[in-house]
């Protein structure tokens, strides 16, 4: 581990860096924390070098077939470049558990504004790529960042900030946090 859980990606994912921009998913069966995925850039993180900025979903894989057009990303402790070709078990403590690669290769940054990062990750294994954004999900009680990965098109691209902006509403107006949290849309007149 490089640090704790990060509260805000957005500089390092965009700021300048000598990194090569790799990425790598893990599936993640861990006892206590469950079967998981971890998504993990590299970054320029700051005096320590390249390092992994990761976040962790149990929906990965519905959202990468289509299944999930958005899920929930929860920041977890920044990691070592070594992570990026790291599999097998892990023997103790809260990780332990079974580590596999699901996917790897580099990232590409498309398109950004202040609360969405649109996201390519091009597979060195597969060859192909896929597109997604990053939102910012604003939660007062979380102590990492929360993030919602959101499908996007060519179509939806173009005018991606105002098209994520729903998103990126927080719970108690109403937004998609609130959906995610209780199931329930905002009723008119209700706060």
């Amino acid at each position: 581990m490089v640090a704790p859980p990060h509260k805000n990606s957005f500089p390092y994912l965009l700021g300048p860096s000598e990194c090569p921009k790799r990425y790598v998913i893990h599936k993640h069966d861990a006892v206590r924390a469950g079967l998981h995925y971890d998504l993990r850039l590299e970054v320029q993180y700051g005096q320590k070098g390249c390092a992994l900025l990761s976040w962790t979903t149990r929906k990965w894989a519905d959202f990468v077939k289509g299944k999930n057009k958005r899920i929930m990303l929860i920041a977890t402790d920044v990691h070592e470049v070594s992570w990026l070709k790291f599999e097998g078990e892990i023997k103790s403590g809260y990780g332990e558990g079974i580590v596999e690669i699901v996917d790897r290769g580099v990232y590409n940054i498309v398109k950004s504004s202040d609360k969405a990062i649109v996201l390519e990750l091009v597979s060195s294994q597969s060859g192909t790529s896929f597109r997604f954004a990053l939102v910012k999900a604003p939660l007062a009680k979380e102590k990492a960042e929360t993030l919602l990965a959101v499908r996007v098109s060519q179509s939806n691209e173009a005018n991606f900030a105002s098209a994520l902006t729903p998103y990126a509403t927080p719970y108690a107006k109403g937004g998609y946090l609130r959906l995610l949290r209780t199931g329930k849309k905002r009723r008119k007149g209700e706060c």
